[in-house]
């Protein structure tokens, strides 16, 4: 006997203007500075999003044949990898940013070098080689979104979802197609906003090449959490909370191998995953290792570097593009702490 209904969904909160800053996240135990430049993007429905997209393309998307690529690691080996673009959302604005780690004493020579690249954009333009060239990779690659039947329906129903028009897939490669070099240079024109500009440098200060003050009033940004306050107060167990406790734990155990599980020495675990990114696809490849009861490596493969994790059961460090640094002990006794194996394997210690 129920009626049907129509649905009232609530409108996307506005997005308030972005004003340019100047940010600071001070992390002393870095050996690299990590830096993000950027303001609000813009959205897929925007009738200029397939020449933004070419734009990125030559920009900072395409990896080692992007000009940022080019000017920031190759010419100069600043960095492992660099980045940056104006991103597109379904229902409101994403990101417009470049973003890349570097050396502490190469900080500020970085932040300048993303500024000029962008600059040079800007005011240079592009050729028409670029544009062919990009617009060839785009298409190249854009086929491997929709290799599967499950991904064409669920671009469709996101299209569905968001209002947008149903042949905007079909309309792709067209579109991308007639995107030409004067398209190229306006958006790179109307949609970079240099003096919006958003800077964010995660990093030890003391140890820059030059003060971030250079580009303004420096903001500092406190990201240390504090412990959350107890929602009640937990009461002292009684003795025949643990037993049955322990009972349950030890049923537990036994659910899964028992014995076996006690025996075993150590756990690797490999993951692959994938991630849908604005930009597209993003593959990321992880390694574990856990050899009980307190040795730890991990491997994190992501498109921009590789990072190495390890804890010999004393002393932590990590690597990433080709640098080590320590980590802390207690971060992995954390780890360890919350994983099931090791909880299980400690029930009656």
């Amino acid at each position: 006997g129920w009626e049907a209904g129509a649905p009232e969904f609530p409108a996307y909160p506005e997005i308030p203007e972005v004003k340019a800053s100047v940010n600071l996240i001070e992390k002393t135990d870095l050996n690299q500075s990590y830096i993000g430049i950027g303001h609000l993007g813009t959205t897929r429905d925007n009738p200029d999003y397939f020449a933004i997209q070419v734009m990125n393309e030559i920009f900072g998307t395409s990896g080692f044949t992007s000009r940022l690529m080019r000017a920031v690691r190759t010419a100069e080996g600043l960095t492992y990898g660099v980045r940056g673009g104006i991103s597109a959302n379904y229902g409101y604005p994403a990101e417009a940013q470049m973003y890349t780690f570097t050396s502490l004493e190469n900080t500020g020579y970085t932040i300048d070098l993303l500024k000029s690249e962008l600059a040079r954009l800007m005011e240079g333009g592009v050729t028409q080689e670029e544009v062919d060239q990009a617009r060839q990779s785009i298409l190249n690659s854009f086929v491997f979104n929709f290799d599967s039947t499950g991904e064409v329906i669920n671009r469709l129903l996101t299209y569905e979802y968001y209002g947008y028009p149903a042949d905007f897939l079909m309309k792709y490669k067209t579109s991308i197609e007639q995107v030409t070099v004067a398209d190229v240079n306006r958006v790179a024109q109307e949609y970079w906003h240099p003096d919006r500009m958003v800077l964010m440098v995660v990093g030890d200060p003391e140890k820059f090449d030059q003060p971030l003050s250079e580009y303004g009033e420096v903001n500092v940004v406190d990201i240390t959490i504090p412990d959350p306050p107890a929602s009640e107060e937990i009461p002292e167990a009684t003795p025949e909370a643990l037993a049955r406790g322990t009972e349950l734990m030890h049923a537990v155990v036994e659910a899964h191998g028992g014995e076996r599980l006690l025996a075993a020495k150590s756990v690797l675990t490999k993951t692959d995953i994938t991630v849908t990114t604005p930009q597209g696809e993003m593959g990321i490849a992880s390694e574990s290792l856990t050899v009980f009861p307190d040795k730890s490596w991990s491997k994190l493969t992501l498109p921009f570097g590789t990072i190495v994790r390890v804890f010999d059961g004393s002393e932590g460090w990590q690597e990433m593009g080709g640098q080590q640094q320590p980590a802390r002990t207690e971060d992995f006794e954390k780890e360890f702490a919350r994983d099931p194996d090791h909880i299980l394997r400690g029930v009656d210690s």
